[in-house]
């Protein structure tokens, strides 16, 4: 329930910044929405950090915790494009959380390939 609460948030945003795209809006119109998909990208952070850290404390599978902390690195990353100032340095401490479990996970030759070309969910 809470990754998918925080993943609606996310969808939600998303949708408002899509609608946002394909229109023509005026400036102050333009920055209202934005001013509305930072607030639903900032709603979905304590769903995905709560699932995230649940994960953690069951000892979850790795692909698992991957996952999640896509989600919320997807989120961080929308919120600095939005100018939330905070926000770039929690997605470089997620992307960092990130890559130490992919460093778990592939052993250190194809890590090394991975890092050059990436795969991410968002």
């Amino acid at each position: 329930a809470l990754q998918g609460l925080g993943v609606l948030h996310i969808l939600i945003a998303q949708n408002i910044a899509i609608d946002e795209e394909n229109s023509n809006l005026n400036n102050k119109k333009l920055s209202k929405n934005q001013k509305q998909a930072k607030k639903e990208y900032k709603k979905s952070l304590p769903y995905l950090t709560d699932y995230y850290n649940l994960l953690k404390s069951q000892n979850a599978d790795k692909s698992k915790l991957l996952e999640s902390l896509n989600y919320l690195r997807n989120a961080y990353y929308n919120l600095s494009l939005l100018k939330d100032k905070s926000s770039y340095k929690k997605f470089e401490e997620v992307d960092n959380e990130i890559d130490l479990l992919y460093k778990k996970l592939i052993p250190a030759m194809q890590y090394a390939s991975l890092k050059q070309h990436p795969v991410r969910l968002f």
